[in-house]
């Protein structure tokens, strides 16, 4: 059964440090200074319009990822079954 994913959410440091790298690249970047809100409302959109991308493709690597591991455990078993010995047959007379 599916589940509803949680949307993307940041940790305070996290949030924080995004925050101060908005406020940094559109002052260096653009030679724009804005506010406070201004700039949380940029993360927010950000976190709630293309936050889900980054998630997903971050879903779809680790799923890659997985898939080539139980590949290679389905091998490892199929290669460790045993098989028992075929019954030596009597040469007929």
């Amino acid at each position: 059964m599916p589940t509803v994913a949680e949307p993307v959410k940041l940790s305070r440091e996290n949030r924080e440090y995004a925050l101060a790298r908005i406020h940094d690249y559109l002052r260096e970047e653009r030679g724009e200074d804005i506010g406070g809100l201004a700039a949380m409302l940029l993360l927010d959109f950000i976190t709630e319009q293309i936050g889900p991308l980054f998630s997903n493709d971050g879903v779809t690597a680790d799923q890659q990822v997985l898939r080539r591991a139980s590949d290679s455990i389905d091998a490892d078993l199929e290669a460790s079954k045993l098989f028992p010995p075929r019954p030596h047959r009597k040469p007929s007379q």
